[in-house]
């Protein structure tokens, strides 16, 4: 709700109320994506998307859709980043990286 209704303070205090409490909590840290997403950190919302992912994997395609809509300065290197995250992490083939992350 606070976010909805513009109060990042409130939103960023809940959410590091939240990882306290449970440090590996995906809404959390997705949230907090989201947060500095609609703040213009989109250096620190890929790391927080990628730390989604790792926690939850079926974020994925939500995270890519997401980036997809960012302007393209910002989505091609947030992209990139992504995929070599995964790539480190292993898992996927290029193939399958390329449709998650909307490659044609």
């Amino acid at each position: 709700h606070a976010l909805v209704e513009g109060d990042v303070a409130r939103v960023e205090a809940l959410l590091q109320q939240a990882l306290r409490h449970d440090s590996r909590c995906t809404r959390a840290v997705f949230l907090r994506a989201r947060v500095a997403e609609r703040n213009g950190a989109h250096d620190s919302a890929v790391v927080h998307y990628i730390e989604a992912i790792a926690a939850s994997p079926d974020l994925l395609v939500e995270v890519s859709r997401r980036l997809h809509e960012w302007p393209a300065a910002s989505a091609a290197p947030a992209l990139q980043q992504l995929r070599s995250a995964l790539e480190s992490r292993g898992g996927l083939s290029p193939r399958q990286l390329d449709l998650c992350l909307g490659v044609p």
